[in-house]
């Protein structure tokens, strides 16, 4: 399903949270036609890596990362989650509940620890459980934003304690 246009609420939602970052590196997961990833790469002039798992939308993309002189910094690629490979300090994730759901630990795992990833494509009914799955994954549930019943949830991933580090914790120093 490509928006094409940009202006469904669940974009305009992610978009108007996005904005108040300036990333250097982003991921677009459903990238769709690029809008979001676009939109940073243009306003940041940050890399963005747009995944999609159709043709078209990949296509669309490259076209109008290119149209919109910011070819040289977003990188398509055909796929999912699970064609990521690192972290990244921003994450959009504008797909269907059920995909979030599913992917949600293959999402957490891409956002660097203490960045951020927001999450849209959903309405009221899906909210508490999206919210539920992420928070138990180690997300902080940081703001909300609804249009017109569309939500979209920035939440930012928490920093590795020193015991999931590999670290020892203080207490461990001290009984050595």
């Amino acid at each position: 399903m490509l928006f094409r246009s940009g202006d469904h609420p669940t974009t305009r939602a992610t978009l108007e949270i996005a904005l108040g970052f300036s990333p250097h590196d982003v991921l677009d997961l459903g990238c769709g036609s690029g809008v979001l990833g676009i939109a940073l790469a243009v306003r940041n002039r940050c890399s963005v890596l747009a995944v999609d798992p159709a043709p078209a939308a990949t296509i669309a993309t490259r076209t109008n990362a290119k149209l919109n002189g910011v070819g040289d910094l977003v990188r398509v690629v055909e796929g999912d989650a699970s064609v990521v490979v690192g972290n990244h300090e921003l994450v959009l994730a504008n797909i269907l509940a059920p995909v979030l759901l599913a992917d949600a630990v293959q999402i957490v795992d891409l956002v660097t620890p203490g960045g951020h990833v927001v999450l849209s494509g959903f309405t009221e009914t899906r909210r508490a459980d999206i919210t539920a799955k992420y928070e138990g994954l180690g997300c902080r549930l940081v703001r909300t934003v609804e249009i017109d019943g569309w939500y979209a949830l920035l939440l930012q991933r928490d920093e590795p304690s020193a015991s999931t580090r590999g670290e020892k914790s203080s207490a461990e120093t001290w009984r050595r």
